[in-house]
């Protein structure tokens, strides 16, 4: 029978390396749209910003990927509402 606890338990005997790389992916994915959607000039010196900033508090505190995600894309908006 399928549970929502039995997907927790499979999710938490994936492999550390294995849930940083989909993190990668996935983060990737949402810098391509900010780059998409901001000026050439300014993404670029954001997204190499946002990049050292996530990849930093993915291995120092192996925060909830959404939580860094939610605050990169406060900052970029932050700031691109300054321009």
């Amino acid at each position: 029978m399928f549970s929502p606890h039995h997907t927790d338990m499979k999710n938490q005997g994936s492999t550390v390396m294995g849930r940083i790389g989909s993190d990668v992916i996935f983060v990737a994915l949402i810098l391509v749209v900010v780059y998409s959607l901001s000026s050439v000039s300014n993404s670029l010196k954001i997204i190499t910003r946002l990049v050292s900033e996530m990849l930093l508090r993915m291995m120092a505190f192996k925060k909830n990927i959404f939580d860094i995600v939610a605050m990169g894309v406060l900052s970029v908006a932050l700031e691109n509402g300054d321009t």
